[in-house]
């Protein structure tokens, strides 16, 4: 049934009154010079409540979501289209109201919302709050899901907030295998994956994807893969500590820590110390087992001789005297690592050694 207040300027005042729940009946008869008219109207009211003053912020955010509505339906393009719904000064409230925005959007093409979606997807600064908004445009659209670091943020706050255990709700979620990956390539670390991630506790983000790397759900070995290139990018101790949680949740077998040798030793050379002592433990082992060369065992000695950490220095000596006890015929490999010994442990030569204090004579 068609709604008496049809007029743009009925509607410019339901916007003013702020009912945003009735404009998608309002917005249906227009037609596409009656959109023009309103749209006009909408934009003086726009400059209007951005003009006014500090009193004014309850108009404000009575006003905003009935003009985002109003105006994102008016716009033709998806260009258009996101540019409006993205103003600052639009979102008074974080989340869009999607509900009316899908209503209004409801006899756009298909190609259409998905261009809107990835164009929402692609604004940095809202992207995260409207990523439940572009989930359903994505949908409807049957478009890939964009993958930017809001929606990443988005989907990772969407999966730890939904109800039920995190493994249940990854299990069941389409994007599952898009979104994953992303996981270890933003700049900061995701904040859900960030704040919860215990490797003993099966129900945050560790376990959860371990559990379903062993259904088969996702790809164990890219998961070892993104954990240690994730390692090698760098940065603080507690930016790598939600990576290092998976890597320790995953308990890599023997061979796929030989597998990447050559990343544990580039690890302990550059690493924060608590990731270069992870990266020696496993090469520790490794070189135990016999799978560590001497060619490889030198070239991992150099990197953790020049680290300040004494700690590791000391614990390179011990491998280094094990492997040596255990296979002397090694020694001959390993000259430029046992006779350049970092200069803080090493004694000094006889000629630049102190001399010990001496009394001086009366």
């Amino acid at each position: 049934m068609t709604s008496p207040i049809e007029s743009p300027v009925d509607i410019l005042t339901a916007v003013r009154a702020g009912h945003t729940l009735r404009l998608p009946a309002l917005l249906a008869p227009l037609d596409r010079a009656g959109r023009r008219e309103l749209l006009a109207g909408l934009k003086e009211l726009r400059a209007e409540l951005r003009a006014s003053g500090w009193d004014r912020w309850q108009e404000r955010d009575r006003v905003s979501p009935a003009l985002l509505v109003a105006g994102a339906a008016c716009q033709t393009g998806a260009a258009a289209a996101a540019s409006w719904i993205g103003g600052r000064d639009m979102r008074r409230r974080r989340r869009v109201p999607d509900r009316e925005l899908l209503e209004v959007f409801g006899d756009r093409d298909p190609r259409w919302l998905g261009d809107l979606a990835h164009r929402l997807a692609a604004r940095s600064a809202t992207a995260q709050d409207d990523y439940p908004f572009v989930l359903e445009l994505v949908r409807r659209a049957g478009c890939p899901m964009p993958t930017g670091d809001g929606c990443v943020e988005g989907w990772a706050t969407a999966a730890w907030t939904e109800r039920g255990r995190l493994t249940d709700v990854l299990r069941r979620d389409p994007h599952l295998t898009v979104f994953v990956p992303r996981l270890f390539e933003t700049p900061e670390p995701v904040v859900s994956l960030a704040s919860h991630h215990d490797p003993t506790t099966p129900d945050e983000w560790p376990g959860a994807l371990t559990a379903l790397a062993a259904e088969g759900l996702l790809d164990r070995a890219a998961l070892l893969d993104a954990c240690t290139a994730r390692l090698l990018r760098g940065g603080t101790a507690l930016h790598l500590r939600p990576y290092r949680s998976v890597l320790e949740a995953l308990r890599p077998t023997p061979e796929e820590e030989r597998e990447r040798t050559a990343d544990w030793i580039a690890l302990t050379a550059d690493a924060p110390s608590p990731v270069a002592g992870h990266a020696q433990e496993v090469l520790t082992r490794l070189a135990t087992a016999g799978d560590l060369g001497p060619a490889r065992l030198a070239e991992m000695s150099a990197a953790v001789f020049f680290r300040p950490e004494k700690k590791l220095v000391r614990a390179q000596l011990v491998l280094l005297g094990k492997v040596l006890a255990r296979d002397p015929a090694a020694a001959p490999d390993l000259p430029a690592v046992t006779s350049s010994r970092c200069p803080r442990t090493a004694p000094r030569p006889a000629a630049v050694r102190p001399r010990p204090a001496t009394a001086r004579p009366r």
